[in-house]
């Protein structure tokens, strides 16, 4: 049943609400990726998933709204080169965080997003753009070039 509600979402809407929110069974979400008719992600998408801890974001999402990924257990998160904009507290209260990485070279518009601060790959053109873009100024010292990413 609840593989039948993800094919019935995904590809058909494009907005999802807070739809998951508060779902802990959720623990990986890669199907999430064939969303594709969603361009953003709305307030608290997907806050308190206090399990999920992987999850594909699809290459249509450019606007990620306030609180989305707050309470959720990611050790590694990835955003695509589509995102242009990213609201404040999306990750807060994800402790676990240690790998943030962006694709965007054009660092995309942002506030305050963590609590704690993990090492933030970008790709190795837009290293500095990103260490003096607002918003992202605040965390240059943990800002590193995608190629110096080892796993």
């Amino acid at each position: 049943l609840y593989i039948r509600i993800l094919r019935g979402l995904s590809g058909l809407h494009s907005s999802i609400g807070t739809y998951f929110k508060n779902n802990t069974q959720i623990v990986s979400f890669d199907e999430f990726v064939n969303f594709t008719k969603l361009n953003e992600l709305p307030n608290e998408t997907f806050r308190s998933c206090s399990n999920l801890s992987a999850i594909t974001l699809p290459s249509t999402i450019k606007i990620i709204r306030d609180n989305v990924f707050n309470g959720c257990n990611f050790v590694k998160f990835i955003i695509p080169d589509s995102v242009t904009h990213i609201s404040s507290y999306v990750w807060s209260w994800n402790k676990s965080i240690t790998t943030f990485i962006l694709y965007p070279t054009i660092p995309p518009s942002t506030g305050a997003i963590f609590t704690t601060v993990p090492n933030i790959y970008v790709p190795d053109a837009s290293v500095d753009a990103y260490k003096n873009a607002s918003g992202w100024s605040q965390y240059a010292s943990k800002i590193k070039a995608l190629s110096t990413l080892t796993e």
